[in-house]
C-alpha cells in the first residue's frame, strides 16, 4: 500500500508538473503572437518568423515531461526558444533537479550505488552510467577557476600557518597495482589485518595511502590558564615556579 501510494504521488506530481509547461506553452504562444516583426527582432536577435509548438523531452526527479514552446527563426541563424531561456533548462535532455541528485549521490560512493539510489527516488532508471558520470563531469568543470577566484593574499609574517594533515589506507584493485606490488599480494598468505595500517605494515595487502593537507592562516591570541585547588595540592612545587597563572600563546 505505501508503494503504490509513493508511486501514485510521484505520478501525480510528474501530471501537475506537465501541466504546468502546457499552461505556459499556450501562454507563449499568445504572447508571441501578439508582438509585431519588429518587437520579436528586438527579443530574438533579428528572428522574426514565429513557429509554434516545437516540443523537447525532459527527464526530471519525478518523470519524464515534454515541453512544448515556440521557436523565432531568421534565414541562416539558429532557432531562439525564449521559453528555454525563462526556464533555464539546459541543452541536454536532463534537467538541473535530476543533475543535481546525480551529483549528491555520485560522490558518496560509486557510480553503481549512485544509480541504485536514484532509482529509489525516481521510481525507474532515469540515467545511464555513462550518462551520470558526464554529468558529474560536466558539473565540475568550474572547480579550477573557483578556486583560483579564493586564492588567499599573502599573510604577513605574524601569521600563524596551522597545517591540519590526516591519510587514510586505500585498498586497491588487483588489476591497478604495479607488477612488484601484485607479485608480492599473489605471494602471501589469504589473512586478513585488523587494520589498513597493519596491513601495509606486513606488505601483505595492496593498500595505498590517500593523505589531505588543510592550511589554516591564524592571528595569535594571548590566553590565560588558571590553576585550580587540586592541581595546586597536587603539585606544589610547580605552582611555586610558574606563579598564579601561566601565560600561553597561541
Amino acid at each position: 500500500m505505501e508503494e503504490d501510494a509513493e508511486n501514485g504521488a510521484r505520478e501525480l506530481a510528474r501530471l501537475l508538473l506537465q501541466g504546468h509547461f502546457d499552461l505556459r506553452a499556450r501562454r507563449e504562444e499568445a504572447e508571441l503572437a501578439a508582438l509585431d516583426a519588429g518587437g520579436r527582432a528586438q527579443l530574438a536577435a533579428g528572428r522574426t518568423r514565429l513557429e509554434k509548438e516545437h516540443r523537447r523531452q525532459l527527464a526530471t526527479v519525478v518523470g519524464p515531461v515534454t515541453i512544448t514552446r515556440s521557436a523565432l527563426r531568421a534565414p541562416g541563424l539558429p532557432n531562439c526558444y525564449p521559453a528555454d531561456q525563462v526556464l533555464g533548462l539546459p541543452r541536454e535532455r536532463h534537467s538541473r533537479g535530476l543533475r543535481r541528485l546525480v551529483v549528491l549521490e555520485a560522490v558518496r560512493g560509486s557510480y553503481d550505488h549512485a544509480l541504485e539510489a536514484i532509482e529509489r527516488r525516481c521510481g525507474a532508471r532515469a540515467v545511464g552510467k555513462r550518462q551520470a558520470e558526464q554529468l558529474v563531469r560536466a558539473a565540475a568543470v568550474d572547480i579550477a577557476a573557483f578556486y583560483a577566484a579564493r586564492t588567499p593574499d599573502p599573510a604577513a609574517s605574524t601569521t600563524l600557518l596551522v597545517l591540519s594533515v590526516d591519510g587514510k589506507g586505500i585498498v586497491m584493485r588487483p588489476g591497478h597495482l604495479r607488477e612488484a606490488t601484485r607479485k608480492a599480494a599473489e605471494r602471501a598468505t589469504r589473512t586478513f589485518p585488523p587494520t589498513a595500517a597493519a596491513a601495509m605494515m606486513m606488505n601483505r595487502s595492496p593498500v595505498v595511502m590517500g593523505s589531505t593537507v588543510i592550511a589554516v592562516p591564524a592571528s595569535p591570541q594571548s590566553r590565560r590558564c588558571r590553576w585550580s585547588r587540586t592541581r595546586r595540592r597536587r603539585w606544589p612545587h610547580l605552582f611555586s615556579q610558574v606563579g598564579r597563572h601561566v601565560r600561553v600563546v597561541l
